[in-house]
């Protein structure tokens, strides 16, 4: 592998990211503190009773208690606090400013400028933590977090693939209708008013310049509905079911501030460097369908990622271990208790040596997938215990042996059922 593969930034530039991001970092976390004191208290009088009130960006208006010592004390800190929190603000959002017109002086930053102003605009409507930027844009975040350039030619690309998280469509929903535009593709229009829904493609938005958008889904599992459109608006898009999204929805995430060529700065969330070398080398060699051109630049985007990972400039932003742990228990109940409102028997939890198992891949959940071995009878997995973690439909057959589950596909029905 080349030497070649991605190079450290100047010092000039990495002294220029280092300072910016920690401008950036505060911004964002005045952002937030501030959204906690946006709207206002007012005290309201009612016949001979006064009451404070606090009141939201939306108008709505909550009661808090007659006036008192306690309530008055309530009223005056909550003043204090929002004076201070946005004055600072305020401060940041100036020290932002300059930051940025140096990033553009520096060259610190090289995303384009649409993708960071798609970041932003998403993050401005309260929708970011919905999506998930996933294929070659995720290189940048990578490469923020490395201090290096990679090579052009693994980054070159006419469109961001964006993974919306289908498990929480129910709050989707709800955070989308709070928005002025009420779909997708308006907010994507506040960006750049260019973009359309391409036409016989409709996951697809498509600017004036060639620039695309494509917004993936998991293949159906569980209550998954489908089709799905982000909104009720005839216009918006419609996620696609892409292969293997569900492992990229599940797989831990990897959040690293990025930078436009034009100095702006936006956060992107993407998938964990071993979730994406994962994903590509099986795209490199058994996605079908695949162009050559297409695996060829796969391949070598895993080997520049895992390059980094192993010269220990990329690291992992892990989960917790007590909260893997949990997590797994989450998964767990969730797909048992979904499998057995269908009418599905839970007879074992694999693991132990010797047993093997054939048949499909029912339901897959957090950590866990289910596979049916006759006679509606379920067997639960633990991904992290197989060789390669299936898919919603793939028929297998897992065989265990030293705590291992080797995962072989079967492509045609067995007589042979259960262990």
């Amino acid at each position: 592998m080349s030497d070649l593969n991605y190079l450290p930034v100047s010092e000039a530039a990495a002294l220029q990211i280092i300072n910016s991001t920690t401008v950036f970092e505060e911004y964002l976390r005045a952002e937030k503190e501030a959204a906690q004191v946006r709207g206002g208290m007012y005290w309201k009088k009612q016949g001979q009773y006064e009451y404070l009130v606090r009141t939201s960006v939306d108008n709505h208006q909550a009661r808090i208690g007659p006036r008192s010592p306690e309530t008055e004390k309530i009223f005056d800190g909550f003043m204090a606090r929002k004076e201070a929190v946005e004055k600072r603000l305020g401060s940041l959002g100036e020290a932002l400013n300059e930051a940025q017109r140096m990033n553009r002086a520096q060259r610190a930053g090289r995303v384009p400028n649409l993708v960071v102003g798609l970041l932003n605009r998403l993050h401005q409507e309260g929708m970011d933590k919905h999506f998930t930027v996933v294929g070659t844009h995720a290189l940048y975040a990578y490469e923020s977090s490395a201090g290096v350039r990679i090579m052009p030619a693994a980054l070159a690309t006419q469109d961001v693939d964006m993974l919306w998280d289908a498990r929480k469509r129910v709050s989707f929903i709800t955070d989308l209708a709070k928005t002025d535009d009420k779909s997708i593709l308006r907010i994507l229009q506040r960006v750049d008013p260019s973009f359309q829904r391409k036409e016989m493609h409709n996951e697809t938005a498509i600017n004036d310049r060639g620039f695309e958008v494509d917004f993936l889904r998991r293949e159906q599992q569980l209550e998954d509905p489908h089709p799905m459109r982000f909104s009720d608006d005839e216009g918006d898009l419609w996620p696609v079911q892409a292969r293997r999204a569900g492992i990229l929805t599940e797989a831990p995430r990897f959040v690293a501030p990025v930078i436009a060529q034009n100095g702006a700065m936006a956060m992107m969330n993407t998938i964990s460097p071993t979730a994406f070398v994962k994903f590509k080398n099986w795209l490199a060699a058994d996605a079908p369908e695949r162009l050559n051109i297409k695996k060829s630049r796969d391949m070598m985007q895993a080997e520049i990622v895992q390059q980094m990972l192993d010269e220990g400039i990329l690291f992992e932003q892990g989960v917790p271990p007590l909260a893997a742990e949990q997590g797994a228990q989450v998964s767990e109940r969730e797909i048992r208790s979904t499998l057995e409102k269908q009418g599905y028997k839970v007879i074992d939890k694999s693991g132990p040596d010797g047993l093997r198992f054939i048949g499909p891949i029912v339901a897959v959940s957090g950590m866990h997938v289910a596979q049916d071995v006759g006679r509606r009878k379920i067997v639960i997995h633990d991904t992290k215990s197989l060789t390669e973690p299936p898919t919603l439909g793939d028929r297998i057959e897992v065989v265990f042996k030293g705590g291992r589950g080797t995962v072989s596909r079967v492509d045609e029905p067995s007589k042979e059922r259960g262990r």
